[in-house]
């Protein structure tokens, strides 16, 4: 069985959501399965959601990052039944509704004095 994980889903990419320390967790965790395949590892599914403003250029970059790391990693035979990441794209209040309560683990961690609230995975 999978341990699903939903990192960052957020309605908006921002580099200040940490976004890239988690897609750094999942290039760790990557590297420790291949550096020793017999290694004992929890089943990871790990999605990313989130939408980029058109103007907002490091946004669509950290997209094109999370998308190539889940294409190495998706790719991977050593890793298969292991690890797989997926990005979902245009990520909305009514997918949250469905997706949230589908997963083991939701990781939304707000940076202090960025954020009004912390509450952008509560659902009415």
């Amino acid at each position: 069985m999978f341990t699903v994980t939903v990192r960052c889903a957020n309605k908006r990419i921002h580099e200040y959501k940490r976004t890239l320390l988690n897609a750094i967790q999942v290039v760790v965790w990557y590297n420790r399965v291949l550096a020793d395949p017999t290694l004992d590892v929890p089943l990871r599914t790990v999605l990313f959601a989130g939408k980029a403003t058109p103007a907002y250029h490091l946004a669509k970059v950290i997209i094109k990052l999370l998308t190539s790391i889940g294409r190495v990693v998706n790719a991977d035979p050593s890793v298969r039944g292991k690890l797989r990441v997926e990005f979902i794209p245009n990520y909305s209040c009514t997918l949250a509704e469905q997706l949230i309560p589908a997963t083991d683990i939701l990781e939304q961690i707000s940076t202090a004095g960025y954020e009004a609230s912390g509450t952008s995975n509560i659902s009415s």
